[in-house]
């Protein structure tokens, strides 16, 4: 292959001297000769690679909510179809799809199809089946989750989730918090923490308590308890296992 190389010269870069000895140097070495400023090619950067194909499902979240949380745990125990909508937030944009189930004794077997698609799924008969379907169907919309990626931290798989966890820890910070009064969070599993509010009474010995948790319609408890700190710890606690479990989605809920 026979290439040839070419210098380019912006006419106002030199005196006319320098550029009739730039002009005969190239002619002696082989080299074309050109007077004017080369015009630079365009440069593109290529697009990351969507496994979706570039369509919205790679870029948007689809979840499912907790009403259809609450329909697969009584669906996973028929043998039936069933149709849904998986919805994006704020959005609100959404995806349909189909679940085929067929109920056996020991496990079930769940078809998805979404689309021109259509998966499989096998699964033990236990507690958390709907959770996993859940998760499978979610998986199949967005793509695999990934643990390293922390915007999806905050969205963690339905089976994975131990809504109302209760350190020792926390338990600790609490009882000091009944000596001390004053405010902190618990994060205790849910999308929100748990907030703590405690103000020690003056005229005897006991704590007004507030508890929330929640954003848009937080669930909340107001009351005043009297005692020692251990018995005053012993009614906060328990006030905080029974918010955590009233505000424990109903698909979660043991």
């Amino acid at each position: 292959m026979h290439t040839t190389a070419t210098l380019h010269v912006h006419p106002a870069a030199a005196n006319p001297y320098h550029i009739f000895e730039i002009r005969r140097l190239a002619r002696e070495c082989g080299c074309a000769f050109v007077t004017t400023k080369p015009k630079l090619k365009a440069r593109t950067t290529p697009a990351p690679f969507d496994p979706n194909g570039g369509g919205a499902r790679g870029m948007i979240k689809f979840k499912i909510d907790n009403r259809t949380l609450q329909l697969l745990n009584a669906q996973v125990n028929l043998t039936e179809t069933f149709n849904h909508v998986l919805r994006t937030a704020p959005k609100r944009e959404c995806l349909a799809f189909r679940l085929k189930v067929e109920r056996g004794t020991t496990e079930s077997t769940f078809v998805v199809e979404l689309g021109s698609e259509r998966h499989t799924l096998t699964l033990p008969n236990d507690k958390k089946t709907h959770l996993k379907l859940a998760d499978f169907i979610e998986e199949i919309a967005n793509g695999p989750f990934d643990a390293r990626n922390t915007s999806e931290l905050m969205h963690r798989p339905h089976a994975s989730r131990e809504y109302g966890r209760f350190e020792v820890s926390d338990k600790q910070r609490v009882f000091e918090l009944v000596r001390t009064g004053g405010v902190l969070s618990l994060d205790m599993g849910f999308d929100y923490p748990l907030q703590v509010a405690l103000h020690r009474t003056q005229s005897r010995s006991g704590v007004t308590t507030i508890l929330s948790i929640g954003n848009t319609s937080p669930h909340t408890r107001c009351f005043t308890v009297y005692g020692s700190d251990v018995e005053i710890y012993g009614k906060v606690t328990e006030s905080i296992n029974h918010l955590a479990a009233a505000a424990t989605p109903a698909a979660h809920a043991a």
